[in-house]
Formats: C-alpha cells, structure tokens, sequence
C-alpha cells in the first residue's frame, strides 16, 4: 500500500456539474460499458472520488448488523499509476449506507466475477485510463457538457445539499471530509440562488409577523 493522501489541489477551482438530466443521457451509453457505467453511478449518486471507486473491495459490500442497513465502505484509492494506497485523508475513511437500486446493481455485477475473494477489487480489470476515455465517449455520443469525472462528485454533492433532506454535517459524512465547514467552503458557488433562497424565507416568516 502507498501513500496516496494529500494528492490534488486543496482549492480546486469550481467545475461544471450535471443535471440529473443530463447524466440520465450520460447512462444510456455508459451502459454499454458495464464497469464504467458501475463506476459512474458510485460517483454520480455516492460522491465517490475517482480512485476511491476503484479502490472497492468484495468485502466493502456489507450489511450493518445493528440495523440491517446494506453499507458501502470506503478505505482504499487507486492512483492514475495503478497503485493501491488508503484513502486520500483520515476522515475519507467511512461508511455510507447503499440506496436499494446501487445495492441491487453492485450485487448483481460482483456475483458476475468468476471466483471473487472478500480481498478482491471489483474493478480490477479498468484503469483509469479506460475509465477516462470511456467517460469522454459517452459524453460525446450523448451530447451533455463535457466535465470530468470528478465532476460528478461535485453533481452528487449538489444533489444532496439542494433536497433539502440533509444538513451540511451529513452530506461531509458521506463525501468524506473532514467538517461540515469543509463542505460549505467548497461547494457554496454550487447553489448561486442561496441568497435569494434566504431572502424569501425571511419574506414567508415575515408575512406571519
């Protein structure tokens, strides 16, 4: 295992992210490349970082026995040079629960791989060059802006703070950081209409006044 923290910029500049919309064109040809599309739905809807999702092992895939609740771990990153390494900080180091359909999807595809071991990686057999160019040409086949693929972790992190559902502190828990703080600095140009969000709810408590 290598070192593989710290790698990156600390205050990467914003990159465009894609609307659910999009990344619904985005599938109907990713699909046709079964690992890639995997991959995609790990970043698109988990906030995985790229080496992260190739770093998943059999053994990754549980069940929390207190709740019943299918888990995703996440504890191993793969590099651009195919080494294997932890995750890129401590606070990297989590667990998020698996929505049923990534469940069923993740399920379905490790009970296809002839003879895996709780040791193994799943995507084993993709690199990151692959990865990148099978991402590129679904891009181009399905017309929607062209990001990268760390792009659709910012798309699922855009995803998740605009439901509404979750505060800061939960959505830092499944991206991985380390605070909520974390998470509100790198991702506040992701909602431009927070202020006036907060000006029509001051309106609405106003009209009650």
């Amino acid at each position: 295992m290598v070192d593989l923290k710290n790698m990156g910029a600390k205050d990467a500049p914003p990159r465009e992210i894609w609307t659910k919309e999009e990344y619904k064109r985005f599938t109907e040809f990713s699909k046709t490349r079964p690992k890639t599309y995997l991959l995609c739905q790990l970043y698109f809807w988990l906030g995985l970082r790229r080496g992260e999702g190739l770093g998943i092992r059999q053994e990754d895939v549980f069940v929390d026995n207190r709740t019943g609740t299918k888990m995703l771990r996440i504890a191993t990153s793969v590099d651009a040079k195919k080494r294997v390494g932890m995750t890129k900080t401590n606070s990297s180091f989590r667990t998020i629960p698996l929505p049923a359909f990534l469940n069923e999807e993740l399920t379905a595809y490790m009970n296809g791989i002839y003879g895996l071991q709780p040791s193994d990686r799943i995507f084993e057999g993709i690199t990151v060059s692959q990865l990148s160019k099978d991402v590129k040409w679904a891009i181009q086949q399905s017309g929607v802006p062209n990001i990268c693929i760390h792009g659709m972790r910012h798309s699922a992190a855009s995803t998740l703070i605009s439901s509404a559902e979750l505060t800061y502190t939960d959505v830092a828990d499944i991206l991985g950081h380390r605070s909520a703080k974390t998470t509100m600095h790198t991702y506040s140009h992701i909602l431009p209409n927070t202020k006036t969000a907060v000006a029509n709810l001051i309106d609405s408590m106003h009209d009650d006044f």
